[in-house]
């Protein structure tokens, strides 16, 4: 997703992406989500941001906190942090 949501020229931004990821996933677990077509975006999701990751297991693209309109990207914790919950629903 991008980093602004409702702006398709902002650019596109990985922990966010992944939180909508786990979410969905999250969501059709507790039912609260049709299985269609969360899981296909979440699954989506997962594997563009599976490109993200170095081979140092930095994830990239994320919005460096506390982030804002401007806010540079880099790798940040926070990125990490939301993959690992991310890729456990996988």
């Amino acid at each position: 997703w991008h980093h602004i949501l409702d702006d398709d020229r902002s650019p596109l931004e990985t922990s966010g992406t992944l939180q909508f990821a786990y979410s969905f996933k999250k969501g059709i677990e507790a039912g609260v989500l049709d299985f269609d077509p969360y899981h296909d975006a979440a699954k989506w999701a997962m594997q563009i941001c599976e490109g993200c990751v170095d081979t140092d297991g930095n994830v990239n693209r994320v919005a460096v906190p506390p982030g804002g309109p401007d806010v540079p990207f880099g790798d940040a914790l926070v990125g990490q942090g939301i993959y690992l919950l991310a890729a456990q629903q996988f």
